[in-house]
């Protein structure tokens, strides 16, 4: 083989190697932003008013909205409902699985859809809530 030869070769060699270890590099930062991200999500729901204070009324079934007795305003609802919209628009974008949804959101989000306040309330204003409804029947099969 003559000079020319191995180092066309090498260099094929080289750049096979590197384009490989882009690829890996690629796929576990996506990885990891994807964690982040979800990790972020999670805070969001979970740990931030008004989602937090109406997650837990749903859980220990008291009354959701200030105008039927609860401690919540209509605003604060809509809130809450939007953290949802928001990861059926991330769904439908690739950014987010329905089983990414389904098993960290999936029975808060059957739980506020089978409240009789909430459901009331979603009705009410349907041709907001579309993405809520979708996740909803989605993560209750």
């Amino acid at each position: 083989m003559d000079v020319v030869s191995l180092a066309a070769l090498i260099t094929s060699v080289a750049t096979l190697a590197t384009v490989a270890f882009l690829a890996y590099q690629v796929y576990y930062t996506r990885k990891e932003a994807h964690a982040d991200f979800m990790y972020k999500m999670n805070r969001d729901f979970f740990f931030r008013d008004p989602s937090r204070g109406i997650i837990r009324a749903l859980e220990e079934d008291r009354k959701i909205l200030k105008d039927k007795g609860g401690e919540f305003s209509e605003t604060d609802v809509d809130d809450f409902l939007g953290n949802i919209e928001l990861m059926e628009i991330y769904r439908k974008n690739g950014v987010l699985t329905k089983e990414d949804i389904g098993s960290m959101f999936g029975h808060y989000i059957r739980t506020a859809y089978e409240n009789e306040e909430i459901k009331e309330y979603v009705e009410k204003y349907a041709e907001y809530w579309e993405g809520f409804i979708n996740l909803a029947k989605m993560t209750t099969k």
